[in-house]
């Protein structure tokens, strides 16, 4: 299902942002 796939790679670009604001707030405190 092509939903399927966008969905998909919608979540990775969201992870990654996320990610991304989380580990530049956080800094020091998180260190994974």
């Amino acid at each position: 299902m092509l939903v399927g796939v966008v969905v998909a790679v919608l979540v990775g670009v969201v992870v990654r942002v996320v990610e991304g604001r989380v580990r530049i707030h956080a800094g020091r405190r998180s260190t994974s």
